[in-house]
């Protein structure tokens, strides 16, 4: 009994000793694991918000240099007082600020004084307002592009500014074209997140963020020299500019801080907050940084839950252990007092000793192994969710830079062919080779949230669709191509209406067209035609050139994605796979095949739509239709 009580009173104090180190232990560990688990998750979220907003941003940063070579805008600068100039403008800018979608468009002189703007006819017009103390108009009045994100002083709404100089054919700088776009309608359409995301300028003053009452606070206290600069340029006019209440920021890892905020009441911070862990993006060109701020609330509870499963195997081993002592003690006094007169029974009670002593190393070796196996299991699932994630990041990057690649090649032949309109003074061709380089530039935009929605189903509903219409709109996109090569084209006289998407057919037939003109790049005499047919509630489309054929091992993978026969640097291998998933989802066909007498056949099947009066386009009521093309050319 004596040492019974004794064992009793040791595993007592070990007990008390070695539980609270464990659960210290515990606690370190869990928490360590799961800040990193948080922050991980927060650097992937916060990717695709700084991806989303760099190009929302991004994309109107050649809007600027675009407008500064209509000589309109220096014939204005040129002659300031002309009410008849000032009015075209107004409204040419006016046009182009809602073709857009910017907020403002508007030019300024060498000193800084508005004479034309966008919103000339409204509420708030800038012109005649001055804006010569803000750093977009002294930067591009020293020749650069301007960019600058602040309030406006008229609006007060938040804006991203971009202003490029104005130049007389001498190349003297007359003023600068300025285009501001929105930051609230960026934020809004941020997608709900249990995170808290932020978005500071260069010196860490919140521009937008998922809390309201974080907007205009900054990161950090600013110094008088930055205050000084703000109210001087009225960047954030009528705001405080007051820093969040952290109480604690300090490193986690390489790339992130975990900072707690204190509550705020009227008169004050208050003690006890939320701690977050902090990690940034930097986007690289605009001077933003996008900021995530995960909440590692959630991380106390998992580390409770550690603790508690620690306490309780801990209590288990110690009633195990105390259990075991017990038995044995039990055992020894038995085997003493039995001694003399029990040989026989000495060594059966040693041997079954043995034997326990090995039936418990085995089960803590087969633990050990088990909680081993089960650590490399959750390691390989980490590591696979990581890979996932990286492979369609990796498919959407390949896909932007795929179907841009086309429209971008239009834009720069309509900006080479303007150039030299420019230069003979043939304005009104000039005029339309600006028109056709907005709308490549919004079709692009199209073709970007297309490609950023291509794995989901469509929401929106078919609509009817003049196929002839949609192949003269794609091969207008390659009409620089067809005519430097020499290309003789066939089209179809059947005006055909299929049920579809007219940016998605479109972007369709511009990748067969793309393949066919690639396939024959050693054709002596190329040539490409289009054949249209009805078959009952289908419309079939067959795009047939005179090229060598498809090889007979790549018929059966031609749409399969990544693969081409191309050399290294030709292609990618996504285009056909992506047309055919695009006339799939509209309920339609693509197939291939080699014709007998040579050359490549693609058919493309649409749902055929009901004929019906077409309105009149937007074009051709502004007297800019394109030019239609011949049956052959």
């Amino acid at each position: 009994m004596f040492k019974l009580k004794k064992h009793t009173a040791v595993l007592a104090i070990a007990a008390v000793v070695l539980l609270p180190l464990l659960l210290w232990q515990t606690a370190v560990w869990t928490e360590r694991v799961a800040l990193r688990q948080v922050a991980e998750q927060a650097a992937s979220t916060l990717a695709l918000y700084a991806t989303g907003l760099q190009e929302a941003v991004g994309k109107y940063e050649a809007l600027p240099r675009l407008l500064a070579r209509d000589p309109t805008l220096a014939d204005l600068l040129r002659n300031p007082d002309d009410p008849a100039r000032r009015d075209r403008v107004n409204r040419a800018l006016e046009e182009v600020n809602a073709i857009a979608g910017t907020a403002d468009t508007y030019l300024l002189d060498r000193d800084g004084l508005t004479l034309a703007a966008s919103n000339w006819n409204g509420p708030t017009p800038f012109v005649g307002r001055s804006y010569s103390y803000r750093p977009y108009f002294q930067q591009a009045i020293r020749g650069r592009l301007g960019r600058y994100v602040a309030l406006g002083t008229a609006s007060g709404k938040r804006g991203y500014y971009f202003a490029y100089p104005v130049r007389d054919p001498g190349g003297e700088i007359l003023g600068a074209i300025t285009v501001k776009v929105l930051l609230g309608p960026l934020e809004a359409a941020w997608p709900g997140t249990p995170d808290r995301v932020i978005v500071t300028d260069s010196v860490g003053v919140i521009l937008m963020s998922s809390r309201d009452d974080w907007r205009y606070r900054t990161l950090a206290p600013l110094s008088p020299a930055e205050l000084s600069r703000i109210k001087t340029q009225r960047q954030y006019t009528g705001t405080s500019l007051a820093p969040l209440p952290i109480a604690d920021r300090r490193a986690f890892g390489a790339k992130a801080e975990r900072v707690e905020l204190t509550e705020e009441t009227a008169g004050g911070p208050a003690a006890g907050g939320e701690a977050f862990l902090l990690e940034s993006f930097p986007l690289r060109g605009i001077g933003l940084t996008v900021w995530s701020l995960s909440p590692v609330s959630q991380v106390r509870g998992a580390v409770t839950q550690a603790m508690v499963l620690a306490a309780f195997g801990f209590l288990i081993v110690i009633g195990l252990t105390w259990i075991w002592l017990q038995r044995r003690l039990a055992i020894r006094e038995r085997f003493e007092t039995d001694e003399r007169h029990k040989a026989e029974l000495e060594g059966k009670v040693a041997a079954r000793t043995r034997a326990l002593q090995t039936v418990n190393a085995d089960l803590r070796a087969e633990v050990a192994e088990r909680q081993k196996t089960e650590r490399e299991l959750r390691e390989t699932q980490a590591e696979l969710v990581q890979a996932a994630k990286m492979a369609a990041l990796g498919q959407l990057s390949a896909g932007i830079g795929h179907e841009l690649n086309q429209p971008l090649g239009a834009i720069r032949s309509y900006a080479d062919n303007a150039k030299v309109l420019l230069t003979r003074d043939r304005l009104p061709e000039v005029e339309a080779n600006l028109t056709q380089i907005s709308g490549i530039t919004t079709r692009m935009a199209e073709i970007i949230r297309r490609l950023k929605t291509f794995a989901r189903k469509p929401s929106h509903k078919a609509e009817a669709v003049c196929l002839r219409e949609a192949l003269d709109d794609a091969l207008a996109l390659m009409d620089s191509r067809i005519d430097g090569e020499r290309i003789e084209i066939e089209v179809p006289a059947e005006d055909a209406r299929v049920l579809a998407d007219p940016v998605r057919l479109q972007q369709t037939l511009v990748n067969l067209i793309g393949n066919a003109l690639d396939a024959m790049a050693e054709t002596e005499a190329p040539c490409l035609r289009f054949v249209a047919e009805t078959q009952g509630d289908q419309v079939a489309l067959q795009v047939i050139d005179c090229g060598p054929g498809i090889a007979e091992a790549a018929l059966d993978h031609v749409f399969d994605p990544f693969y081409t026969t191309k050399d290294p640097g030709q292609g990618l291998g996504l285009g056909l796979s992506i047309s055919y998933n695009i006339l799939r989802d509209l309920g339609g066909s693509l197939t291939a095949r080699n014709r007998p007498e040579g050359g490549a056949c693609f058919t493309l099947t649409l749902p055929r739509a009901v004929p019906a009066p077409a309105p009149a386009k937007a074009e051709e009521v502004a007297g800019l239709a394109p030019r239609p093309r011949e049956a052959v050319r």
